[in-house]
């Protein structure tokens, strides 16, 4: 009979799955209010912000599983193969997503287009860098099942609300911002600064 592994520590829980609170910010971000921008705000025809959209989603099913080999390829004793992405990706995915709410001031459709479809790409590059290695912890943190059910669920938790605040709060932030003499762009700007 196999001796019962340690449990995590409920710290460690909390600590792993609170990472998923800026992981759903993002794509709650992304899924609901991009469109808008890019036509609202960009000034994007619907048609070409559905074409980058969906270059875009096409290059995040090319870019993860590449992700996931280097991930498991690449050894790190001093940070770890999964921590290393997670420090040196975690800033640049942060800096990068401010890019992707940028109004490119070209009157060129095509140039525009391909800007925000290279912002997207650029974006969901760095978001793969971070998020394939953190989802790949999990199982690395315990092998025991019931803790990895744990973990996952802090993580749901943790995943649900950073959807739910950024699907309230972000439209109540961009109109306060616009409120307050900003443009809308501006109040995009603030919203991703705040969750990106």
């Amino acid at each position: 009979m196999e001796k019962a592994e340690e449990r995590l520590p409920l710290w460690m829980k909390i600590i792993y799955g609170s990472g998923d609170f800026g992981l759903s910010s993002f794509n709650t971000l992304r899924l609901i209010f991009y469109a808008i921008f890019l036509t609202d705000v960009v000034g994007l025809d619907p048609r070409l912000a559905s074409v980058g959209t969906l270059v875009g989603i096409i290059w995040d099913a090319i870019n993860d599983p590449i992700v996931g080999l280097l991930s498991d390829r690449i050894k790190n004793d001093r940070f770890g193969k999964r921590r290393s992405f997670l420090a040196f990706f975690s800033i640049p995915f942060g800096l990068s997503f401010m890019i992707l709410w940028w109004a490119p001031p070209f009157e060129s459709e095509i140039l525009v287009l391909a800007i925000v479809t290279m912002a997207f790409m650029l974006t969901d590059t760095l978001q793969s860098l971070v998020s394939v290695p953190y989802f790949s912890m999990t199982p690395e943190l315990t092998t025991d099942y019931n803790e990895r059910t744990a973990v996952t669920g802090f993580r749901m938790f943790f995943n649900l609300m950073g959807s739910l605040i950024v699907a309230i709060l972000a439209p109540t932030i961009v109109k306060s911002t616009m409120a307050s003499g900003a443009t809308q762009q501006q109040g995009y700007l603030v919203v991703s600064a705040m969750f990106g």
